[in-house]
């Protein structure tokens, strides 16, 4: 058996050819799919013989594992991209409160200092700075600081302020600046990554739906063994494992 990510690798090419218009959207949990498709593969192994008789494609039984392992890490890597960018949010977040007083101190010194000493040109870049909102103004804003209080450090430290909220600006700046990234970038990513999610789940569910179809064909007179070609989550809540998308 292949590992997880061989498996998606290995059928990365039919997985991401299922068009958009076809991908089947799961309604059981992801573990319940996986289990149900893992239960499957045994039991269709073992009637292997008897189900190819009667119409089954034998690559449906032979690729099963590599489609419930494919599925198990583009599901897995969905949740991965997603918790990062929720992570880098809460991050930002976290961290906000103390750039904005970092931020508002130095303007606060800086514009002091200039308007002490006649020096209107860095007073102007102080007001511009302190328009900024957003996020990427803020990262921005404290690149800006830096640079501007490291090249008056004297005269800061004469009405005292010192080097660490200096530092603290760049310091906070190489976070932000990282966490801007995340939060930038991982919108795409995580739409990409579930995506992916959907269309290894279809291609699971197309070999999953036909072998129940052929395995409840081939065994109709014993209900005992067909019901080994249902699904067990939507037995168990009153529903036709055939109901919508649902296998």
């Amino acid at each position: 058996m292949s590992t997880s990510e061989d498996a998606l690798k290995k059928l990365h090419e039919a997985i991401e050819s299922i068009p958009d218009d076809e991908i089947v959207t799961p309604t059981m949990p992801v573990a319940d799919v996986i289990g149900e498709a893992e239960e499957l593969l045994k039991n269709a192994a073992a009637d292997r013989d008897v189900l190819i008789k009667s119409g089954l494609d034998a690559a449906l039984i032979d690729s099963l594992s590599d489609r419930i392992a494919a599925y198990a890490k583009a599901e897995a890597n969905h949740n991965a991209v997603a918790f990062a960018k929720s992570e880098a949010r809460k991050e930002w977040e976290k961290l906000k409160p103390e750039a904005d007083d970092i931020k508002q101190t130095l303007i606060h010194s800086l514009r002091f200092v200039f308007k002490r000493n006649n020096m209107n040109a860095e007073l102007k870049s102080v007001a511009e700075i302190s328009k900024g909102k957003g996020y990427r103004d803020l990262v921005m804003d404290l690149m800006e600081l830096h640079t501007l209080a490291e090249k008056y450090t004297d005269m800061l430290a004469k009405v005292g302020v010192d080097n660490k909220v200096i530092n603290d600006a760049n310091v906070m700046f190489g976070k932000l600046r990282k966490l801007l990234g995340d939060i930038n970038t991982q919108p795409k990513d995580v739409a990409a990554a579930k995506k992916t999610a959907q269309k290894a789940y279809t291609y699971l569910w197309q070999a999953v739906d036909e072998i129940r179809e052929v395995g409840q064909f081939a065994f109709w007179k014993d209900e005992k063994k067909a019901d080994l070609y249902r699904s067990d989550f939507y037995q168990n809540i009153g529903r036709s494992s055939h109901a919508g998308n649902d296998y």
